[in-house]
């Protein structure tokens, strides 16, 4: 079974299981003989607190452009620029100690891109990388994006020797790879 479907799998079983509790409620307020502005009332609430856990839930599994664009300042320590577009995007699911992993595939700018690379290359904070191989890393690696010839800097990060930021060059797409590992 390969991660993607695990992945889908759990947030099922655990959307199912959150959903359970307020479907159950709503079903003893019906068939109590309560007012009706006050059966409708807890109806309205209790559902509303479901689509809420829903939403989060979701969120959590499936993060949404943001986060990744968010992931490239955290990565590179500077604001994405207008032109940045995630087209492929994958993170894993927070454990309990709070580590995770995203990866995503960012295009930019013919002169965004060149910015950013003459960047990198002259600042002393990023290095040769010693990169970490995780399933998410695979997820957008493997996909059918043509990607051939990477050019990997790891940001030098000496407080939090837990925290691996990278990024890969994709000089012939002008895209470039945010990658980073939180464990």
């Amino acid at each position: 079974m390969d991660f993607l479907t695990f992945k889908l799998i759990v947030a099922f079983l655990l959307l199912f299981s959150v959903s359970l509790l307020p479907l159950i409620l709503i079903t003893i307020i019906i068939r109590r003989k309560w007012r009706k502005k006050l059966k409708y009332a807890l109806i309205i609430l209790l559902t509303s607190l479901q689509v809420s856990i829903f939403y989060s839930v979701f969120i959590a599994l499936y993060p949404p452009d943001s986060f990744y664009i968010e992931e490239y300042k955290t990565v590179i320590g500077t604001p994405a620029p207008p032109s940045a577009n995630v087209v492929k995007k994958s993170a894993s699911y927070p454990d309990f100690h709070g580590s995770y992993n995203s990866v995503s595939l960012i295009k930019l700018s013919d002169l965004d891109f060149t910015f950013l690379r003459n960047e990198i290359n002259k600042s002393k904070n990023f290095g040769e990388a010693d990169l970490i191989y995780t399933e998410t890393l695979n997820d957008v690696l493997n996909s059918d994006n043509g990607i051939k010839q990477i050019t990997w800097k790891e940001r030098k990060n000496a407080k939090k020797d837990w925290q691996h930021h990278f990024i890969g060059f994709l000089d012939q797409q002008k895209m470039v790879i945010i990658y980073y590992v939180n464990h």
